[in-house]
């Protein structure tokens, strides 16, 4: 499982927001990637932003997951931050042509 922590100090009312896209490879055919941003927890303090309801579907495009990120710190550690991750295998048409015999590698950023 994946942990964002970040540490941010921003002029109000500037936001910032965190997003995930496919930047290489392709995700094979009959899985779904879903990128879940969770609550923040912990022990940081100011505005860690709000995660996106029911997360993303990443692609070729940029897609925010956490919006509003202000003046913030999420504290460092494996309790503190924001837990990411979520792959799904999709039972649909395209399920079907999953190949287990094959691999391949993409990368989300």
């Amino acid at each position: 499982m994946a942990a964002l922590f970040f540490y941010q100090w921003l002029p109000v009312p500037a936001f910032l927001k965190s997003t995930a896209q496919i930047s290489t490879g392709t995700v094979p055919a009959g899985v779904q990637l879903v990128v879940v941003a969770a609550a923040a927890t912990g022990t940081g303090k100011g505005t860690p932003g709000t995660p996106v309801s029911g997360g993303v579907i990443p692609g070729p495009i940029p897609l925010d997951i956490i919006t509003g990120i202000g003046s913030t710190c999420t504290g460092k550690g494996p309790v503190n931050g924001r837990q990411l991750a979520s792959l799904s295998l999709v039972n649909n048409a395209a399920f079907d042509n999953l190949d287990f015999k094959k691999s391949g590698t993409f990368s989300v950023t």
